[in-house]
Parts: structure tokens; C-alpha cells; sequence
């Protein structure tokens, strides 16, 4: 546990900056009364809520693949093999930091907004902790196998850019995904079985991202961590196409 609090303390001297400016766009992206209703149109308070959300996101991705890439799974200079610690340890510091410095500030602010407005309960904390979890699960553990696969930031964005692509031009070939899905009824999205196709590929997701992980910290095999990340890519189209 020390060694992991050495690389947590570490990781937080190095990115003190970044996590600066994220945590000032999450404020600025919370629903509080920053702009109120009779002063700012409900489209422009519509606006700036999905620039802020997008700046957000971007500032969460790159913080993420930075202090991942701090130290180094693909290629040949990964310099850490000669410190004393162990690749289970290093794992562990990592996502602690993406969950302390990301979740929880996250959780936070998102829960003092609802607070502000009147709408704090235990219900709605639920609610959150639901959405961080879908979060993790799509956004953060992705990044993270991400960021393992490669070297440094530009070759993360090449292969965020190229697995964009190749989602984008299978819906385009294919459309599996019937405009059905996209009508917002539970009652139709329970007997047409959404919630099956859901929790199966966030599954999917979340296995293959851990698997990518692991095969990178304990063995720094990028070709075996590729395919891990192919077939799990392949997998959640499929359950898609269901």
C-alpha cells in the first residue's frame, strides 16, 4: 500500500496543472445557477452545456492517457521495470488516481448541483453512481487499455481516431441499430429486450479493457493486448447487431 500511495503522490505532483483545469470545467459543466433562466435562453443554456460537457470529456480522456503513458507499457524504454515495485502495484495507483482525481470530483459537483436546485436524495445519488459507473465502464477503462496499447498521446489519437472510423463506417455499411432503440419507453425497452444488449456489452467492455490491463502490466505483450481489444470491439457490435 505504500508503494501505491508513492506512485498516487507522484502521479498528483506530476499532473497538478491538468487536474487544475479539469476540475474548473467540471464546475463550470455542473448545472448550477451560473446562468440563470431569465437572463440566458433555455437553447443557449443548451448550448454551452454541451460545449462545456465535450471540453470536459476531452480534458478527462487526456489526463487519463497521460498519467497512464507517465509510465510506459508499449515499446522498449520502460524504465519503471528498475524501480521496486511490483506491475500489480502500479495498476492499483493508477486507477485509484483516475477514480480520485475524475469520479470523485465528478460526484461531487454533479451532486452539489442537485443539491442547489433542490433535488438531493439518496435516490439521485443512486442515479449518479449508476451513470459514473456507466461511465467508467465506457469512457475510463477504455482509455486506460488505450493508453496502454501505445507509446504517446499522438499515437493514442491516431488509435481513437481509427476505432471512431471503423465504428462509424460499420453503422453505415451495416445500421444494425433500428431507430426503436433510440424511442425512450421502459416499458418497450424491457420487452424488447434493450437492457439485455446494455448490460451485455458494457460486460464486454469492461472484460476486454481489463483484459488489455492486465496483459500489458504483467506481460507487456501489445500484439496479445490488440487482439484483446479487437475481439472486444468486435463483440459489442455483435450484441449490437442483436
Amino acid at each position: 500500500m505504500k508503494r501505491i500511495l508513492i506512485i498516487l503522490r507522484k502521479d498528483a505532483r506530476r499532473f497538478w496543472p491538468y487536474l487544475l483545469a479539469l476540475w474548473v470545467v467540471t464546475v463550470l459543466d455542473a448545472p448550477l445557477s451560473w446562468f440563470p433562466a431569465n437572463h440566458v435562453s433555455f437553447m443557449e443554456r443548451h448550448w454551452l452545456r454541451s460545449q462545456t460537457l465535450t471540453l470536459c470529456s476531452l480534458a478527462c480522456w487526456l489526463l487519463v492517457v497521460l498519467v497512464i503513458q507517465q509510465e510506459r507499457l508499449a515499446g522498449d524504454r520502460q524504465y519503471w521495470l528498475t524501480r521496486p515495485f511490483a506491475w500489480k502495484e502500479l495498476l492499483a495507483a493508477k486507477s485509484l488516481f483516475v477514480v480520485l482525481a475524475i469520479n470523485v470530483p465528478l460526484l461531487i459537483v454533479e451532486y452539489a448541483a442537485l443539491a442547489e436546485m433542490g433535488f438531493a436524495s439518496r435516490a439521485q445519488l443512486a442515479v449518479l453512481l449508476s451513470v459514473h459507473l456507466s461511465a467508467t465502464v465506457y469512457m475510463f477503462l477504455p482509455c486506460m487499455a488505450l493508453a496502454a496499447m501505445t507509446s504517446n498521446l499522438g499515437q493514442a489519437v491516431l488509435a481513437f481516431i481509427g476505432i471512431l472510423l471503423a465504428i462509424v463506417v460499420f453503422f453505415h455499411l451495416f445500421q444494425p441499430v433500428p431507430v426503436a432503440l433510440f424511442h425512450i419507453d421502459p416499458i418497450s425497452n424491457w420487452q424488447g429486450g434493450r437492457w439485455v444488449r446494455e448490460d451485455a456489452s458494457a460486460l464486454v467492455v469492461t472484460v476486454a479493457a481489463i483484459a488489455v490491463l492486465i496483459l500489458q502490466y504483467s506481460r507487456r505483450r501489445p500484439l496479445l493486448a490488440r487482439l484483446a481489444a479487437a475481439a472486444g470491439l468486435a463483440a459489442m457490435l455483435a450484441i449490437v447487431c442483436w
